[in-house]
């Protein structure tokens, strides 16, 4: 179970949870996003012990204190400047066999065009239709911390 600030502001969050893990009316494996807002059944969960002040002539938020999450919510990270590339070869040597066997067993599952593209691929680009497919993979394979290591920019 992940959450995140989706932006500098704070004012969205991004929750990921994995296979059998649930939150809300949410059941893993899902990715989901919530506003920061009181009564939105997500945020309440998350932050229970909010205090906030609303203006009843804008109904906005003037002041608040979030309190302490239910759970760890992560800082907002800026995307790079440009699309994150990896090569190939990089992206395989940063990791154990152990690893590297995982991985060949989730392309080998993937469709025949996803498998022959990962397999005449000489890079892994951010901004190719399959870098998302690529962060799920690496999602339910690795921790967050080798995920990091694996998927750094070569």
């Amino acid at each position: 179970m992940k959450f995140q600030f989706t932006n500098a502001e704070k004012t969205q969050i991004q929750g990921t949870l994995d296979e059998g893990e649930s939150f809300g009316y949410h059941t893993g494996p899902v990715t989901f996003g919530m506003g920061m807002s009181p009564g939105n059944r997500d945020f309440d969960a998350l932050f229970p012990d909010a205090k906030v002040e609303v203006d009843p002539s804008t109904n906005t938020a003037v002041s608040s204190d979030w309190g302490d999450p239910a759970h760890p919510v992560e800082d907002f990270m800026p995307p790079p400047a440009g699309p994150v590339v990896i090569n190939k070869v990089d992206f395989f040597e940063r990791m154990t066999e152990e690893e590297a066997e995982s991985v060949e067993g989730a392309i080998s599952a993937q469709s025949a065009r996803n498998r022959r593209i990962f397999e005449s691929a000489q890079t892994f680009r951010s901004d190719h239709e399959l870098w998302g497919l690529l962060n799920q993979l690496a999602d339910q394979l690795f921790t967050p911390e080798r995920k990091a290591v694996i998927l750094a920019p070569s």
